[in-house]
């Protein structure tokens, strides 16, 4: 009788396995996709830049508002809103990357040197910035689970003009994913 529960189990863990992957992918998906929209709104309400980040180590999001932009700018402090906390990341997910798109790809230091880049020091984790006028960098963000042998990812483009923001599944075994 034991045996036969063993065996049941380990079937449903074998026919619902990638099921549940591509679902806690999906979902957590669908949190990035409103941290978003959420830094967006605060950013206009507040009246202040607020910053999307990654955790290098762990790809968890963290957010980051620049509270006195005229005594200090560019100077950002982690913002502690309820909203940010319940974007965490469920374990075993991370961002494996997140690409800065268009004209909003330059840092504000490759602007003031016309343009220049550095390939070799780009991180594959460029923060977003959301402005108080609305608007924010437009972005692609590359989440996916932590193992190789797991095949679901999610790929996350927000356009910075008109906030418009696209989920799209990605299947690592037709489209394999560099991981740093």
């Amino acid at each position: 009788m034991l045996a036969l529960l063993a065996l049941l189990a380990g079937l449903a863990v074998a026919v619902f396995g990638p099921t549940l992957g591509r679902t806690r992918v999906r979902d957590s998906a669908a949190r990035l996709a409103a941290l978003l929209r959420a830094a967006r709104a605060e950013a206009a309400i507040t009246g202040r830049r607020l910053r999307l980040s990654f955790d290098e180590q762990t790809g968890q999001p963290t957010v980051s508002i620049e509270p006195e932009p005229l005594e200090e700018p560019g100077s950002f402090q982690p913002y502690q809103a309820w909203w940010v906390r319940s974007a965490r990341l469920p374990e075993g997910l991370s961002v494996v990357s997140c690409e800065l798109l268009g004209a909003s790809a330059l840092t504000d230091e490759q602007i003031l040197q016309g343009g220049q880049t550095d390939q070799e020091d780009q991180s594959q984790l460029a923060e977003v910035t959301f402005y108080p006028d609305g608007g924010s960098d437009s972005a692609r963000i590359l989440l996916a689970e932590d193992t190789e042998d797991q095949p679901w990812a999610a790929e996350i483009t927000l356009n910075g003009v008109d906030g418009t923001i696209q989920v799209r599944e990605v299947d690592t075994e037709e489209e394999p994913i560099e991981r740093p």
